[in-house]
């Protein structure tokens, strides 16, 4: 009895952990929403028309990404991102004038998660 009770309190320990560790895969639909919310709330001079149009790149980005990572081989998924990346980016430069272009990359810039050292061997 008493290594049942040991069993089940590892294992409600084992789940919690689980769960206040999310992946980074499986919330990048959470992560764009993010990025795109911050857009919007930073570029304070945005029309309505570029907002609408900024929700519009966003949702395709969103699909794009969504699209890649169930059809892509792991080894070329990078290059594929990078490519729709780099598409979301040309069309936010169509939308934006160009001083809101330059706060967008800042911004862009600022989200960038820091490199990792490369070990010297």
């Amino acid at each position: 009895m008493k290594n049942i009770v040991m069993i089940c309190f590892a294992l409600i320990a084992l789940g919690q952990t689980a769960l206040g560790q999310p992946g980074r895969r499986g919330d990048f639909a959470d992560r764009i929403d993010e990025e795109k919310k911050e857009v919007l709330q930073e570029i304070t001079d945005l029309n309505d028309d570029q907002k609408l149009l900024i929700e519009e790149v966003y949702e395709q980005f969103k699909a794009s990404l969504k699209n890649t990572m169930s059809t892509g081989e792991r080894g070329e998924m990078r290059e594929k991102f990078q490519d729709i990346k780099t598409e979301k980016d040309n069309a936010i430069k169509d939308v934006l004038n160009e001083d809101q272009f330059k706060l967008y990359e800042e911004l862009m810039q600022k989200r960038k998660p820091p490199r990792r050292q490369q070990r010297d061997e």
